[in-house]
C-alpha cells in the first residue's frame, strides 16, 4: 500500500477503477504498520526465550530452518533482530516501490516525496534512543540496515533515475549531520558512506543474516 494504487482490469463502462492512487491517509496507515516492526522492543527476544536457546550442538550444521549467527555455536538474538529488520527495510526500500512514491508526488505535491519517506523511517529508527541498552544496541543495527539499503538505491543501475537522485541527496544531507564523529555507530556511518562515495563500483554490501526459510519445513522438501 505504500506508493500503491486501487486497480482493475475493467472493461470499458463497467466504472471500476482503472489506476487509482491511494489515500495519503491509508498509506501513512500501512508504513506505521511495517515500522512498527522495527521498534526494538518488537525486534528484542525476552531473555527468558534466549535462555532456552543451547549452542549448537558439534556436529550438527546450521540448516534453512535456523536463524543465521555471527556468534559460532551460540544463538544470536542481534542477528535475529537484524534478519528480521532487513526484511521489513526490503520491503520498504524496493526500488519499484521508491519510484511510484516520486512519479505520485511528482503528480500531486501532497504526497510523501522519496526525501520524506526515507525521512519517516530513519525518524522510526532513530526514535530507539530512549530504549534500553540491548534495545539500543538493536536500533543501531537496524539504522545501519537502513543506510546499506540508500546506497543500493543510490547504486542501482536499473531503476529511476529520479530514485538514484533521491537517494544520493538522503545520504548527503545525513552524511553532514554526522559532524564530528562522536559515537561507534557515527564512525561506523560514515566509514560506509565515504567507502560509497570513493569507488561506488567497487562497494560492497556488508552480508547480512537471512530470515529462517518458512513452511513446509521438517518434511523433506
Amino acid at each position: 500500500m505504500v506508493g500503491g494504487v486501487n486497480y482493475t482490469y475493467a472493461v470499458r463502462g463497467d466504472g471500476q477503477p482503472t489506476n487509482e492512487v491511494l489515500s495519503e491517509a491509508k498509506k501513512k496507515e500501512a508504513l506505521d504498520a511495517v515500522l512498527k516492526t522495527l521498534d526494538p522492543t518488537f525486534l528484542r527476544l525476552p531473555e527468558k526465550v534466549i535462555a532456552l536457546i543451547p549452542p549448537q550442538p558439534i556436529g550438527f550444521q546450521r540448516n534453512r530452518e535456523l536463524f543465521k549467527v555471527h556468534t559460532g555455536l551460540t544463538f544470536d538474538p542481534m542477528g535475529a533482530a537484524e534478519a528480521s529488520a532487513n526484511f521489513s527495510l526490503t520491503l520498504l526500500m524496493q526500488p519499484n516501490r521508491i519510484a511510484r512514491v516520486a512519479e505520485q508526488h511528482a503528480r500531486e505535491k501532497i504526497r510523501y516525496s522519496p526525501n520524506q519517506y526515507f525521512g519517516e523511517i530513519h525518524k522510526a529508527l532513530r526514535a530507539r534512543m530512549s530504549h534500553s541498552r540491548f534495545e539500543k544496541a538493536i536500533g543501531d543495527n537496524s539504522e545501519r540496515l537502513f543506510l546499506q539499503h540508500l546506497l543500493r538505491l543510490a547504486n542501482h543501475k536499473g531503476g529511476a533515475q529520479s530514485v538514484t537522485a533521491a537517494a544520493l541527496n538522503y545520504i548527503r544531507q545525513w552524511e553532514e549531520t554526522l559532524g564530528a564523529v562522536s559515537s561507534d555507530q557515527d564512525t561506523y556511518l560514515q566509514f560506509q558512506i565515504q567507502q560509497f562515495f570513493n569507488d561506488p563500483s567497487q562497494y560492497k554490501m556488508p552480508e547480512v543474516p537471512s530470515l529462517p526459510d518458512g513452511s513446509p519445513i521438517g518434511c523433506g522438501h
